[in-house]
């Protein structure tokens, strides 16, 4: 039997995902860790998550949301729970000093860390100039850096979520493919740590 604090601890994960999602037939589960510095209001992240559990619920994965890490992620005990980082900011000048960071890069991962950005008002405007649904497009760009995390790759591919820019009149499908959802779902079987 669950203890009085065990019971709190799921009540509130379960508050903070809408309640419990179905986990995929193969028990594969990602936590990610939220840090939401641009402060997305809750009623649009939710329409975010939604999105984005669809289109891993798609490749077979369930992700489990929870709040941000209070400590290094390099510090969590390796308790064999995959778990990553998800970064929501508002960026000013290039991510990193980047020279490749133009205003037209939405987010970046860094598959060695387990941490993924999601640049909140570039999403916002490139929304805008395009109009396409800004919830739509955050979902699909944070899909796509979760993405490069679970792969353990920066590289991209020349179609589906993966592809270098996310189209914003493409039609179709914004999922992994099959080669892909199959390497993320071998990743978490395997992994040890964060």
């Amino acid at each position: 039997m669950a203890g009085r604090g065990q019971l709190g601890a799921a009540v509130v994960l379960a508050g903070m995902v809408g309640g419990l999602l179905p986990v995929s037939a193969d028990g594969l589960q990602v936590t990610v860790h939220v840090e939401n510095y641009a402060r997305v209001p809750p009623g649009d992240w939710e329409i975010v998550q939604r999105q984005i559990d669809d289109i891993y619920r798609a490749a077979g994965i369930t992700l489990v949301w929870a709040g941000p890490l209070r400590i290094p992620m390099s510090q969590i005990p390796r308790d064999g729970v995959r778990r990553l980082a998800l970064v929501i900011v508002n960026i000013l000048e290039p991510f990193g000093g980047s020279e490749r960071d133009t205003a037209d890069v939405l987010g970046r991962a860094a598959p060695d860390v387990s941490r993924a950005w999601v640049f909140a008002n570039r999403v916002g405007e490139i929304s805008k100039e395009g109009s396409v649904d800004a919830n739509l497009l955050f979902a699909r760009v944070a899909a796509h850096e979760i993405g490069h995390l679970l792969l353990r790759s920066k590289a991209h591919a020349p179609h589906g979520i993966m592809r270098a820019g996310l189209a914003l009149t493409q039609v179709g499908s914004y999922r992994f493919t099959d080669a892909e959802a199959a390497l993320m779902r071998d990743g978490i079987r395997r992994h040890v740590g964060f």
